[in-house]
C-alpha cells in the first residue's frame, strides 16, 4: 500500500496500532490499547505505552497462542522514527491480512499478502477485502480528517473490524456446533 509511505509518524503509529487491536480483537484490548491511543502522537510515551499494552495482552494468553501473536506483533519500533514505524506499521498491517485471511479459511502464501498490499487483489477473501479496504480507509482519514479532528473516525473504523471479526468467529462456532450435533 503506497500510502503507508507518504504517512508521518503519527499516521504509521496509528495504523499500527488499529492493525495491532484487531489482531488482538478477542481480548479486551479496548482497555488495554487506549493509552497507546492516547499517545500516538508522543513520540517515546507511545512507545512506552505500547511495549506495555503489548506485554499485558501476550501475557493473558496461552504459550503457544503468545508465540503466534508475539509474530503478529513483530518487532516493536525502537524509535519513534518515519522509518522504524513504516517497518512496524507495514508488519502488522501483514499480520492483520494473513490473519483475516485464516479466518476466511484460506492458508496465506507467502506472496499473497504482498501482492495485495500492492493493489493486485484477484482472488481475495471476503474478510481480507474488508480489512484491506479498511486499512486504507485509515490511512485516508488519518491524512485527512483525523490529522485535523482527532484519532475518533479511526477508533470507529477498527472497532467496526473487530465487530466484523467476532461475527466471523460467532457464525464459525455455530456451524462448527451444528455439525457436531451439539445444541
Amino acid at each position: 500500500m503506497d500510502q503507508f509511505s507518504h504517512a508521518d509518524e503519527r499516521s504509521l503509529a496509528a495504523s499500527g496500532t488499529a492493525c495491532l487491536e484487531r489482531c488482538f480483537f478477542e481480548s479486551e484490548t479496548a482497555e488495554v490499547l487506549r493509552p497507546v491511543w492516547l499517545a500516538v502522537g508522543n513520540g517515546e510515551t507511545w512507545l512506552a505505552e505500547l511495549r506495555t499494552a503489548v506485554e499485558s495482552l501476550l501475557s493473558a494468553l496461552d504459550e503457544e497462542a503468545a508465540a503466534d501473536a508475539r509474530a503478529s506483533v513483530g518487532p516493536l519500533p525502537s524509535a519513534y522514527t518515519k522509518e522504524e514505524l513504516l517497518d512496524w506499521a507495514a508488519h502488522c498491517s501483514a499480520a492483520a491480512l494473513e490473519f483475516h485471511q485464516r479466518v476466511d479459511g484460506v492458508e496465506p502464501a507467502d506472496d499473497v499478502v504482498k501482492r495485495y498490499l500492492q493493489g493486485d487483489t484477484k482472488g481475495i477473501p471476503p474478510l481480507t477485502q474488508g480489512e484491506l479496504r479498511r486499512q486504507s480507509e485509515i490511512l485516508e482519514l488519518l491524512a485527512g480528517e483525523a490529522a485535523v479532528t482527532g484519532l475518533r473516525p479511526v477508533l470507529e473504523l477498527s472497532t467496526e473490524g473487530k465487530r466484523v471479526l467476532r461475527a466471523a468467529f460467532s457464525r464459525r462456532a455455530r456451524v462448527t456446533n451444528r455439525e457436531s450435533g451439539a445444541l
